[in-house]
């Protein structure tokens, strides 16, 4: 389930210390990720890349 349309499932979202109400959230820099967004990230986990960054 994606409850604010942003694109990244609400379990996603809350595992990785994201808001699941708020849909700016997977544009903004993720945390730790080397200038990634949140949304790229979840975006290389589908595609099998789990290359910690």
């Amino acid at each position: 389930m994606v409850s604010d349309a942003d694109g990244l499932p609400d379990d996603w979202e809350k595992s990785n210390g994201l808001n699941p109400h708020d849909p700016k959230d997977s544009s903004e820099k993720a945390k730790g990720k080397q200038g990634y967004t949140n949304i790229e990230v979840f975006i290389n986990q589908l595609g099998g890349f789990t290359k910690r960054f």
